[in-house]
């Protein structure tokens, strides 16, 4: 694995040794790099075995880290952005997904930095930012002609998926679920509109239409400026739908990912017609939506199948792969 390490002045041993102990070291690594997968330190100094300051900072880890391993030779190469991401996803996410507030904390530092000639899109994010300009004529070159979506698969396990939607411009992903999910998303170039709902009630509905009440938690458009979006499972939004605004890429992070099996299947909504809504809910709405949604904009929303004419076809990934 690649050297962590950053070109500026050697730290102390109090420095060094409590940056072994804070995680945050990720997006700027001091002198004492640590191994993502075991949490090991691995170099010391500059090396040499009479260095004093190497002294004392491995007396000082040892009696605070269960497992102290030095080794005397790094590779001096640069670890590719997004090896760092999957490496702070290894340590971060579980089956049963983030470990802790912090673990989505790092792991969302780390997709705000990737961009997109991190994962091989820099001809097309180059293309998106013209892409309303009367000069762009070589753009269809760049986008398909068809609207179909495409998903570029990079990376999968138990514990989370790592991939990116590439969004045609004026291109739609209907409303959807992620249950019992963590989502981290990033745009990597152009805009998308998000619209994203909570669940007011937590209970799966009884009634064979599966309508439920939700609130809107966003409305609006972002962009590459914006960071990464989190949606936990119960809040955050974790019901949405995107419309590209212009053609766009969306680095997602799935934790755990969808699984049939687990019992998280991706399940598609769209708002109840109001003729359904005065015939089945008007006699029960008024308490629970006045009491719970606080003045936000609530919707009925009911599950349905998206027209055939909906499809999300795999596409080849053109970035850095991934060292297992």
């Amino acid at each position: 694995m690649g050297s962590l390490m950053a070109a500026h002045r050697s730290p102390s041993p109090r420095e060094q040794t409590l940056g072994l102990l804070d995680c945050s070291l990720l997006d700027q690594p001091p002198q004492v790099p640590m191994d993502l997968t075991s949490g090991r330190v691995l170099r010391f100094g500059d090396g040499t075995k009479d260095d004093p300051d190497r002294s004392d900072v491995l007396a000082r880890v040892r009696d605070e880290l269960d497992v102290v391993r030095v080794v005397d030779e790094m590779p001096s190469t640069t670890m590719d952005a997004i090896q760092k991401l999957y490496e702070v996803c290894k340590v971060s996410l579980s089956e049963k997904g983030p470990l802790s507030s912090e673990a989505i904390d790092k792991a969302r530092a780390v997709l705000d930095k990737i961009t997109p000639s991190d994962v091989g899109l820099e001809c097309e994010a180059q293309a998106a930012r013209v892409w309303r300009s009367p000069q762009a004529l070589s753009r269809k070159r760049i986008f398909p002609s068809s609207p179909t979506i495409r998903y570029r698969h990079i990376y999968e396990c138990k514990s989370f998926s790592i991939g990116i939607f590439c969004i045609p411009a004026s291109s739609i992903i209907p409303l959807h679920n992620h249950p019992g999910m963590t989502v981290l998303s990033k745009v990597l170039y152009g805009t998308v509109h998000v619209k994203s709902y909570d669940w007011i009630d937590k209970v799966e509905p009884l009634n064979l239409l599966k309508v439920r009440p939700a609130k809107v938690v966003r409305d609006g458009e972002m962009s590459a400026r914006c960071g990464a979006m989190v949606l936990h499972p119960e809040e955050g939004g974790n019901v949405h739908a995107l419309k590209a605004i212009t053609p766009c890429a969306i680095l997602d992070i799935l934790t755990p990912p969808y699984s049939s099996e687990g019992g998280r299947h991706c399940s598609y909504f769209r708002r109840c017609p109001k003729s359904l809504l005065t015939f089945w809910i008007a006699p029960v709405s008024p308490g629970i939506l006045l009491n719970r949604t606080k003045g936000s904009e609530f919707v009925w929303l009911e599950e349905y199948q998206p027209r055939d004419s909906f499809v999300i076809r795999r596409d080849l990934y053109t970035g850095p792969a991934i060292k297992l």
